[in-house]
């Protein structure tokens, strides 16, 4: 299991980088977002700050 971490680490260190010649400017999404039943907390141990909204 720790080879096959380290084979796949070391083709992301052997890969070249991407170069994008963007103006960086993204475009404006439109839409919706719909969130059911979502809970969330910091971490493991902490209470949910959220409870299935």
């Amino acid at each position: 299991m720790a080879s096959s971490f380290l084979e796949r680490l070391q083709d992301i260190r052997e890969a070249k980088a991407e170069v994008s010649n963007s103006t960086g400017v993204q475009p404006q999404l439109e839409g919706d977002v719909t969130l059911r039943n979502v809970s969330f907390s910091y971490s493991k141990n902490s209470q949910r700050v959220l409870k299935r909204y």
